[in-house]
């Protein structure tokens, strides 16, 4: 072998140049010791990229500063180090503030122990947790001094805590409850440094209606998902008809926007889209099912019967906050459909019960209903439940307005001879007097469910004395009836 041919083949096995040959031996010489060392330790880390994805890492930990609660990190060669890494060691929690690449042949750092962690609920109701490090004087302004640590008012707080995908949708105002179960608002968020994310916060009062101090989380509450499908429970169509599904999502009573899936039990005879759009195949009975799509189990069906000829369908959706506080007004509205599809020339009478829906409820009051709306008014002191009812009768040549256009005095104007088509004698009126029939209300009258021709037949005391069955004879097409919450103010 010649001289070249041997220094080629040297070439070949060695680097490229004097540098990366001695960069690529120290490498060789601090592997093949590093667990050797008395500070050697094997350490779980968690970085700001995967948060929630733990490796392991060899590293040296040693004191640096007379403060405990730094240490100096060195990790074997060609292992990374990052600001905001947060390791495990010996059972605790340590987030990196300073990282230094030395050289291209290791990784080095300061940790700082972890003092609390912050725990809170995000928009599906799961439990996020990051820890953090109390801020020290030079963190705040870009630097690292050992031994030096700023100490806050009992009433603030400045602290650093990894970013992440979840620490990044933390916002001001948000209360986190740490520090001998104390509670603390985000008052200054800065998320410039690498990785890192500092946090003002000062002390604000816990709140025994929102915050549940055992788990360390303000403004805890369940997710209390619902799905309700505002077409009715059953719709007929004909082959090529169509019909969009209406949705309306509640949480805990409060409308909310989620992403649905929406499936057919049988895709020969109709199809849907992923938007809710229903097509009519061919005959016959299908049921279609909306469902939270991460959380399947969260769900409402609606029935779709198909054929040639088409049944009527009607339904009556009441829509509005399921919630009132005292002394406040709310309103709600009707909505009736027929297999699916709102027609608005059906008006709905309201009326107001107890939370049994038979009896009349001294909770509330409605102050005025106007075609399909209606506003009831608390009262100022009970809490409880009530019922409104909506009923749409077959045929109905009255709006509100009509009827709120006749008062006491003139309904009880009415003459006996009004009163012979329905069997009533001048001895059944005559046993009233004007006092008693003008202490009906408009309101009362409505209740009963009777048609305009009705009420101008009868005067207010002979209302009075019938009831509902005794007197209504119109057919109901459809009615519906909703809970509403009477709330305090707090």
């Amino acid at each position: 072998m010649t001289f070249y041919t041997a220094y080629n083949a040297k070439l070949s096995v060695t680097d490229a140049n004097p540098r990366t040959y001695n960069i690529n031996n120290t490498k060789r010489v601090i592997t093949n010791s590093f667990k050797d060392s008395p500070s050697y330790y094997q350490v779980r880390v968690n970085t700001s990229s995967s948060p929630y994805t733990t490796s392991n890492l060899d590293s040296w930990i040693v004191d640096d500063s007379k403060t405990k609660e730094l240490k100096q990190i060195q990790l074997i060669p060609d292992q990374l180090l990052h600001f905001g890494d947060v390791f495990t060691w010996q059972g605790e929690k340590w987030l990196t503030t300073s990282v230094d690449d030395m050289g291209g042949i290791y990784y080095r750092g300061a940790i700082q122990k972890c003092v609390s962690s912050l725990k809170w609920l995000d928009s599906l109701g799961a439990v996020k947790e990051a820890y953090f490090v109390q801020a020290t004087e030079n963190l705040r302004s870009l630097g690292l001094v050992d031994d030096k640590m700023m100490v806050l008012s009992n009433e603030r707080r400045s602290i650093i805590t990894q970013k992440n995908v979840d620490t990044l949708k933390i916002r001001k105002k948000q209360r986190f409850i740490f520090d001998e179960d104390r509670c603390w608002q985000v008052t200054g968020i800065n998320s410039l440094n690498t990785n890192l994310i500092t946090l003002e916060l000062e002390e604000t009062l816990l709140s025994s209606d929102k915050d549940n101090v055992q788990l360390r989380i303000a403004d805890y509450y369940i997710h209390d998902y619902s799905i309700h499908i505002s077409n009715g429970d059953s719709v007929n169509l004909r082959t090529n008809d169509t019909l969009q599904i209406e949705i309306e999502v509640k949480d805990q009573g409060s409308i909310t926007s989620l992403p649905l899936s929406f499936t057919s039990s049988d895709s020969s005879v109709l199809s849907v889209t992923e938007t809710g759009l229903i097509t009519a195949l061919s005959n016959g009975t299908a049921n279609v099912r909306v469902s939270l799509t991460n959380n399947p189990d969260i769900f409402d069906d609606i029935q779709v019967l198909i054929s040639d000829v088409v049944q009527s369908g009607w339904t009556l959706d009441i829509s509005g906050s399921d919630f009132c506080k005292i002394t406040q007004a709310q309103k709600f509205r009707g909505e009736v459909k027929n297999n699916g599809v709102t027609d608005t020339s059906k008006l709905i009478r309201w009326t107001l019960y107890d939370d049994s829906g038979t009896q009349p409820t001294t909770l509330g009051v409605i102050i005025s209903q106007s075609g399909h709306d209606v506003s009831i008014l608390a009262n100022k002191k009970y809490t409880g439940y009530v019922k409104i009812k909506g009923v749409c009768y077959e045929s109905t040549n009255f709006t509100v307005e009509d009827l709120a256009t006749f008062t006491i005095e003139e309904l009880s104007k009415l003459n006996v001879n009004q009163l012979t088509d329905v069997g009533f004698t001048a001895d059944d009126v005559a046993n009233y007097s004007v006092e008693e029939l003008s202490v009906r209300t408009v309101d009362e009258l409505f209740s009963l469910g009777l048609t305009i021709e009705q009420i101008s037949s009868f005067t207010v005391g002979d209302l009075a004395s019938y009831t509902v069955g005794e007197l209504a004879n119109e057919k109901v097409l459809v009615s519906a009836m909703k809970r509403i919450q009477i709330k305090s103010l707090i």
